[in-house]
């Protein structure tokens, strides 16, 4: 999976960073729970790692390596026979892993 996190434009002396899946975030799919998201969840990882939140950027990757050993996964990287898991779905499995954690 490839990110990007390097987007830099100077605003008032200061730099703006942005981190999203180079993918982008697919607005197309708005509103029809379909989307893979954890590309995006990943490039949150990845702003926290650069503002030195380490320990929660770690935690997030772990979230999501557990999602994928667990097979809770959108359609298109399910593995044959895995349960069928939307955008929401997903998503809310991470965050209860990391409340969890």
């Amino acid at each position: 999976m490839v990110l990007w996190d390097y987007f830099r434009r100077p605003l008032q002396g200061k730099v703006l960073r942005c981190s999203e899946p180079i993918h982008g975030s697919w607005p197309q799919a708005k509103g029809l729970n379909i989307a893979n998201p954890l590309a995006q969840i990943l490039s949150v990882a990845m702003l926290f790692e650069y503002f030195d939140l380490k320990e929660e950027g770690a935690l997030i990757r772990k979230a999501v390596d557990a999602s994928l050993d667990e097979n809770v996964r959108t359609p298109e990287i399910q593995v044959a026979g895995g349960a069928k898991y939307g955008t929401k779905e997903v998503g809310q499995w991470i965050v209860d892993y990391i409340r969890k954690a």
